[in-house]
Parts: C-alpha cells; structure tokens; sequence
C-alpha cells in the first residue's frame, strides 16, 4: 500500500513541476546586482544614445522608480535631489516587451484614463506611483509621477544631479497591453 501512496504523490510532484515549469509572469522585478540583465525593459534614451532601463529602490518607506544605465552600477531616482543607489534595487523585465505600451497624456487625465493598465512602479503611503517619461533635447528621460485617486502632483526625472518637477507637460506613462489582461469577462459566472 505504501508504495502506491508513494507513486502517486511521486507522479503528482512530477505534474505540478511541469505545470509550474512552463508557466511564467509576463514581466517581473528581478534584482539588480550592477548588470543589466538581457530582458531588462527600456524605457527611454538619454542624449548620448544609452537605454535608459526602468528600475526601483527600497528607500526609507518608500518603494521609488528610477533608472539605471547598462554603463554604470547603481540606479539613479529623486528624492528632493537625485540620488543613486547601489541597495535594494530590482529592475523591471519581461520576455515580451511589445506587451507594453506608453500611452500619451497630460498629467491629470491619468487618473481618468479607462481600459488601459497603467504599470504602478512603486509605493508611497497615500499615493499611487506610475512609471512615466518626458522627451526634450534628444533625450527621452524616466521617472515616477505619483498620484492620490483624483489627480496627479507631477513627473518627476532625474538629470545632472537634480530632481526636475514637471508639472503641466505632454508625458507618457508605461501601461500593459489591457487586451492581454485577464478580464472579469473571460471569467466564469457561478450566480447564473
């Protein structure tokens, strides 16, 4: 008897490995130890031609987006200045980066957008903070722009050793591809 037992619990470990095996998350945070893994997503350009990778922090009780560049070993995010960090970094990635889109908005119709969803980037209490990014000066610069439930106080890039506030700008915000998302429509009614 024992030995059945223990050929189905062996056969059932040898399913659930194949199952969870195949199946994977669309994108994930990995950590980040200085290099850029090869899935990393990018998200912008500086004005020297380097990808700009989309990253966050765990900074004092705050979880930050930010940036990193393949060249050097910390990530770069604001925080009244700019700041780097070489701690508690992971970086965004995912097999298939034309599941993303940026989607064009001002900053206060992101709250309102509808069927889309906007990627959230980091935690800070009270807020809602989105990856978003601004394009000047051949540079296409990332940043997080934080949000309560009716509207949003600013992006906020780094450059050159300073945090720049945008406030009343054209910008883009990082969102999934909704039509790839699970919707409650696919899902089966139990009530009927």
């Amino acid at each position: 008897m024992n030995k059945y037992i223990y050929c189905i619990v062996f056969i059932s470990i040898l399913n659930l490995t194949a199952v969870i095996g195949t199946w994977t998350d669309d994108y994930y945070w990995k950590d980040y130890d200085g290099t850029v893994p090869k899935d990393a997503l990018s998200g912008g350009i500086d004005e020297r031609g380097r990808p700009i990778y989309l990253a966050q922090t765990l900074f004092e009780d705050k979880l930050i987006p930010g940036k990193v560049f393949a060249d050097e070993n910390y990530m770069h995010f604001g925080w009244f200045d700019e700041k780097k960090s070489t701690q508690n970094i992971k970086i965004l990635c995912t097999q298939n980066p034309n599941n993303f889109e940026w989607i064009s908005t001002r900053l206060n119709d992101i709250t309102r957008l509808t069927g889309k969803l906007v990627v959230i980037g980091g935690f800070q209490s009270g807020h809602i903070t989105y990856i978003g990014r601004i394009s000047s000066n051949r540079e296409t610069n990332v940043g997080k722009v934080i949000c309560n439930e009716k509207d949003c106080q600013g992006l906020y890039v780094t450059k050159d050793g300073r945090e720049i506030h945008h406030t009343n700008v054209d910008l883009e915000v990082l969102s999934y591809r909704s039509d790839l998302a699970v919707s409650n429509a696919n899902c089966i009614n139990y009530d009927r």
